[in-house]
Parts: structure tokens; C-alpha cells; sequence
């Protein structure tokens, strides 16, 4: 289990060359309150695996705000709540430019949070995961809406690659990422 300090050391300067990185089953991975978090220096990520370690939605505002600049997939299975904008923490999905593949299974997404997630997700983004048991409250309108298709026994939606006439800013000089 990580703590303290060294989750600050793994993000920022532990393994700088990785492309995969899973802290799955780590609660409070996320949870840096009052420290800078500079995920954009891993440069090389590619994946990222937060299941079930209780991401908040502010959590996910924070690094969605500075995220490593190369990151193709993001796993945040189980963490029920990560997409709750209730409190006005509405994350800025453009800024994951390259990302391909979002996984939310077990994550308890209703309906307003996938219409909000259809508006923001960027172009690239080609594959939606809400895993098997969403297939009762799976809001298909939006996905569909947003050009994806899919299953609803798996919870897998697909759409082709899109480019997002919305292109992040330049990140340069970004001192990290503070959860207050």
C-alpha cells in the first residue's frame, strides 16, 4: 500500500520511463490533500490503473488538470462516485487529449453523469467501458448520440476515432496539481 510521501516520489519521479502503471486496490492513492501531484512528468504513461482505490471526483478534476501527456487508457473501475459533478467539480476531459480507452466499470454512472461525460470526452476516446452490470442503466441515448455503439450485456461501446476540434493548451510549466 502506498502512502504519504512515496506516492508523491512513484508519480513524479519513481519511474519516469514506464508506459503502464496499475495502483489498483490502493484507496487514497489520489488522496495528496495540501501536496503537488505532477503526473504531467511521466511523460511516457500510456495506461493507468486507479480500480478501486476511491477516487473522488475533485480527485479526478486535479489530475485530469495536469495528466500525463501520452495517456491511452484510463482504468478507474470501482471507484463508485468518480464522475459525481454535484459538488461542481466538472473535469476537463479535452486536456486527455490522447486517450483511446475509459473504463468506469463498477463506478455507478447515472445518467446526467454520462450526458455530461458525452460533452466533454475528447475525439479520441474509442472506447467506453461500463462493465456488464450497467446494462440495465446503461443511458444508450447519450452514447449513441455521441457515435457510440455497443453491447449492453458487456457494457462495451465503441465509436471510431474522432479528432477533437478541441485541442489542449500548451502545458508548459504547469507546477503540478493542488488538492486543496
Amino acid at each position: 500500500m502506498l502512502t504519504g510521501a512515496n506516492k508523491l516520489d512513484l508519480a513524479s519521479h519513481a519511474i519516469p520511463g514506464n508506459k503502464e502503471l496499475d495502483l489498483s486496490g490502493n484507496p487514497g492513492v489520489m488522496d495528496v490533500s495540501g501536496d503537488f501531484v505532477d503526473w504531467y512528468l511521466l511523460t511516457h504513461l500510456e495506461e493507468l490503473v486507479l480500480a478501486n482505490c476511491g477516487v473522488t471526483s475533485r480527485q479526478l478534476k486535479c489530475f485530469a488538470g495536469c495528466p500525463p501527456p501520452s495517456l491511452k487508457k484510463l482504468d478507474l473501475s470501482g471507484n463508485r462516485g468518480v464522475l459525481d459533478v454535484s459538488s461542481g467539480d466538472f473535469v476537463d476531459w479535452h486536456l486527455l487529449e490522447h486517450l483511446e480507452e475509459l473504463i468506469l466499470a463498477n463506478c455507478a454512472v447515472t445518467a446526467v453523469q454520462m450526458e455530461s461525460l458525452m460533452e466533454l470526452l475528447p475525439g479520441s476516446t474509442a472506447l467506453l467501458d461500463l462493465g456488464s452490470e450497467s446494462r440495465d442503466a446503461t443511458p444508450s441515448d447519450a452514447l449513441e448520440a455521441a457515435g457510440f455503439t455497443g453491447h449492453h450485456q458487456s457494457g462495451r461501446w465503441q465509436r471510431p476515432v474522432q479528432h477533437s476540434a478541441r485541442i489542449a493548451e500548451s502545458r508548459a510549466g504547469p507546477a503540478g496539481c493542488l488538492i486543496a
